[in-house]
């Protein structure tokens, strides 16, 4: 059975924000727009940042088109 640690998870979930974004031809500005999110919090989100708060996951997979699942269903 594979170790799954935190840090594992959540970088899992950062690259298919990443993913996703960019299937959708967003850039991070246009994003963090849709998101009404800072510029800042993106790229967090996208690099699994573990700081990264559940509203902000919420509200980057809407931007993306979906609940929060769809983030993690990629997986």
């Amino acid at each position: 059975m594979e170790q799954f640690s935190c840090g594992t998870y959540y970088d899992r979930l950062g690259g298919n924000v990443r993913r996703i974004r960019m299937e959708k031809g967003l850039t991070q500005e246009r994003l963090a727009e849709k998101t009404e999110l800072s510029l800042t919090a993106i790229p967090k989100g996208e690099t699994g940042h573990s700081g990264s708060r559940l509203e902000t996951l919420i509200r980057i997979a809407a931007a993306l088109g979906g609940p929060l699942m769809f983030l993690w269903i990629s997986m």
